[in-house]
């Protein structure tokens, strides 16, 4: 690869791709599931994504500068490589579409109540599409700046709040025992980690330490701890601020926005929360698509590396909106999600025991 970004710009881009709209979408589910217990749940959660990160990384090191598709070529062979592709294309395409559907819908409901779902859907599409022709080093480069954006949205929110915040409300702990924490564990863990490997084929953009003849990893175990703690944040603070109630609200952090009331002086910063989700999935998608674009060129063996990020763009805009029109009848579909983002994860285990008998053949 001659195009290269340094290891914080990629950690950038981890960061925004497991924050994104997530800190606004997951609240919700996992309160309803695991309740005051929500921490312990995200813990484990959070210690899945990170053996999940750490499997990718251990490939990447071992092939730097290549694709995880490209290592699954190198050790598994082409044909089995394009097996294993097909699964990945076909999330990353659902999951893009499925970025803007929590977009669209927040906006459509809440704030712009009579602005249609094709506008929402159609303008971030057409940024996102912009954003991924420009390339890896604009896009690194771009959300290094949105990035202080959505951090600060997001705690501008959480600070305000602390009058609000009842420590007690996190009691009592695990009220209906350990079942429904793992349950909640298990749907955070496919819905916030389970579409890792999409950014991860991003991975190979990574300058390469001339000395170390590999990239650093630091940055990015970093900025994955760093996500980490913002999402438990907001689910702890969800829950001292709205008590009981938190698990009746589809977007919690929107409706902590709105208690903002700081001297009577700086009331309701909704707002903000609405520019976090917007930048945050506008991130997010732009990192898909190019994901997306860059894993087909590969398989194609296309020449021209943009050709297929527009036609994809379009595709996602039709995905997006059956999504908005038909989201009663397709949430039993995602109530699978986890064990979808389970079985596009599956070539990664592979490549790792083909890798380690291959070390051992060496070694024997």
């Amino acid at each position: 690869m001659n195009r290269e970004i340094s290891s914080w710009q990629m950690a950038g881009l981890l960061f925004v791709f497991l924050t994104g709209a997530i800190t606004l979408v997951i609240p919700a589910p996992l309160l309803s599931e695991a309740r005051s217990g929500v921490g312990l749940s995200w813990m484990i959660t959070g210690l899945f994504g990170f053996l999940y990160l750490c499997c990718i990384l251990y490939i990447t090191v071992q092939f730097p500068g290549k694709t995880l598709y490209q290592c699954s070529e190198m050790l598994l062979g082409r044909g089995v490589a394009i097996i294993f592709a097909i699964p990945f294309i076909v999330q990353a395409l659902l999951l893009a579409a499925y970025i803007y559907s929590p977009v669209s819908g927040f906006f459509s409901t809440t704030m712009m109540r009579e602005t249609p779902t094709y506008v929402f859907n159609g303008l971030n599409v057409l940024v996102s599409a912009l954003t991924a022709y420009a390339g890896i080093e604009v896009i690194s480069r771009l959300f290094t700046l949105l990035l202080a954006i959505l951090v600060g949205s997001i705690v501008l929110v959480l600070l305000f709040n602390f009058p609000q915040y009842h420590p007690d409300y996190l009691l009592p702990f695990m009220p209906y025992g350990f079942k429904p924490i793992l349950h909640s564990a298990y749907y955070g863990s496919g819905v916030a980690y389970g579409d890792l490997l999409t950014v991860a084929m991003l991975f190979c953009f990574i300058h390469i330490d001339k000395r170390k003849r590999n990239i650093r990893t630091k940055p990015l175990f970093i900025a994955f701890a760093a996500s980490w703690m913002i999402i438990f944040l907001v689910n702890i603070c969800v829950i001292m601020a709205l008590g009981p109630m938190s698990e009746e609200f589809k977007y919690p952090l929107y409706i902590l926005a709105r208690l903002v009331n700081f001297q009577d002086f700086i009331t309701r910063i909704e707002a903000f929360i609405g520019i976090a989700l917007l930048i945050g999935s506008i991130m997010k998608a732009t990192v898909t698509i190019y994901s997306l674009n860059l894993v087909l060129t590969q398989l194609l063996k296309l020449k021209e590396e943009k050709l297929l990020i527009i036609p994809l763009a379009l595709a996602i805009f039709q995905l997006s909106q059956l999504l908005a029109t038909r989201e009663p009848q397709l949430n039993p579909v995602f109530a699978y999600w986890p064990l979808t983002t389970f079985v596009v994860s599956l070539p990664v285990y592979f490549m790792i025991i083909v890798i380690i008998i291959n070390k051992y053949r060496k070694a024997a």
